[in-house]
């Protein structure tokens, strides 16, 4: 999935006529293991254990390493309390920039 929109992203961007969102893309390879993958607009994509988009990609990503680095064996149950807690982060920080 993720080699077809990245070419779809890069013959796109050739053309001068990108699309203009990022994509991540979940679920699991070849072998069963999980796969996250991420691609922009101009066809740029690359694998990690934690993505991001948008200004999430400044603020919550470093959040996510950390945590991960911390505890590489989280659960379910803790990564989506994380989420919880990355997305309020981003809200009140999108809130208070705003008059």
């Amino acid at each position: 999935a993720v080699v077809s929109t990245q070419s779809t992203g890069y013959n796109r961007r050739s053309k001068m006529n990108p699309l203009w969102n990022s994509i991540v893309v979940a679920g699991r390879d070849f072998s069963g293991k999980p796969y996250l993958g991420y691609v922009d607009m101009i066809g740029v994509s690359f694998t990690d254990k934690s993505v991001a988009t948008g200004f999430g990609s400044y603020i919550a990503k470093p959040m996510m390493r950390k945590a991960l680095e911390e505890n590489p064996d989280m659960t379910v149950e803790e990564a989506k309390r994380l989420m919880v807690q990355y997305l309020k982060i981003l809200f009140y920080h999108n809130y208070h920039s705003l008059n």
